[in-house]
């Protein structure tokens, strides 16, 4: 059961039935929503749909860094090895490449599928564009996003960089990289953490752009 807590937390709340959102405690009949074998048939369902829908992305962006990393969610909870091909076309069709932009979160988290995929199949491949990005990461001053605050000024941006960097600090054995990630998580709580709500703000006064 511990490997379905992910996949609990995103269906324990409401079940996704005939397009209407039902909550699982109001439903005392029918399927039991907390079965790991429905839980498990749902979540393909669902792999399955938004796996065709692929195409109307942007294969390099945020939304299918964070989809792709969902799919490996997916399949740690299910060991359906069509899930593992899925991130594994996926990656190959990128070329294994970070987004275009250097200093920018948005096209950093696609990496992250591919390290946890290279942690299941350990190709060099899979994480050389990744070396090359953390070496031109670590050497450059400018932030791309064209602000003037600091890198991580967005919070979602913890979630894009701080597992890329910490896997890829373990992985590449690069202490470095921790420490880098320490100092951004650093800045991004001293600016955004709001002490008295004890919550993070989106952004600078909830300013996105």
């Amino acid at each position: 059961m511990k490997r379905m807590n992910r996949l609990h937390l995103i269906l324990i709340t409401f079940s996704v039935i005939g397009g209407h959102l039902i909550a699982a405690t109001e439903t005392p009949t029918g399927p039991d929503y907390f079965a790991d074998a429905y839980i498990k048939s749902t979540s393909l369902k669902v792999t399955e749909f938004q796996l065709k829908q692929s195409k109307k992305r942007d294969m390099r962006g945020a939304p299918t860094g964070v989809f792709y990393s969902g799919i490996i969610a997916a399949y740690e909870a299910t060991k359906n090895q069509s899930l593992l091909d899925a991130v594994y076309q996926m990656g190959a069709a990128n070329a294994w490449k970070p987004g275009p932009k250097l200093m920018f979160p948005d096209h950093h988290i696609i990496l992250n599928p591919y390290l946890e995929l290279y942690r299941l199949r350990p190709e060099p491949k899979l994480i050389a564009p990744a070396k090359e990005f953390v070496d031109q990461y670590l050497k450059s001053p400018v932030n791309d996003t064209q602000n003037q605050l600091i890198t991580w000024w967005l919070c979602d941006y913890v979630f894009m960089d701080s597992p890329v960097f910490i896997k890829l600090g373990k992985i590449m054995n690069r202490p470095e990289l921790l420490t880098k990630n320490d100092q951004l998580w650093h800045e991004c709580y001293d600016l955004l953490f709001d002490t008295q709500e004890s919550l993070f703000e989106v952004s600078p006064k909830n300013k996105i752009y």
